[in-house]
């Protein structure tokens, strides 16, 4: 199960973007690997901060692959949020929801 998130803009996106996303969002996942591979990770006691030099253009694409951890019934709540020049831009609150 991917979890994307697809950047895009009327402009050229700058040279360097951040996506911060919750952190505890991923616990109930095994991560295979991020795409594409950030420039930095760092986190605080809430958040992961994903740097990632840009593509060029007006849109970016990045997605993780990743499945549920074993045992995982329920789900998770996470915020996703994009900081271009030390700016929270568009902030996403999302849930994913695990069914029977």
């Amino acid at each position: 199960m991917p979890w994307e998130l697809e950047i895009s803009n009327t402009l050229v996106l700058p040279n360097q973007i951040v996506v911060a996303v919750t952190g505890d969002y991923f616990k109930i996942f095994e991560h295979q690997g991020l795409d594409p591979e950030a420039y930095s990770l760092t986190a605080d006691s809430q958040m992961e901060y994903w740097t990632f030099d840009t593509p060029g253009g007006d849109t970016m694409a990045i997605s993780i692959d990743q499945y549920f951890e074993p045992g995982v019934m329920s789900g998770a709540s996470g915020t996703v949020g994009l900081y271009i020049d030390g700016d929270l831009v568009a902030p996403i609150d999302f849930t994913t929801r695990v069914l029977p």
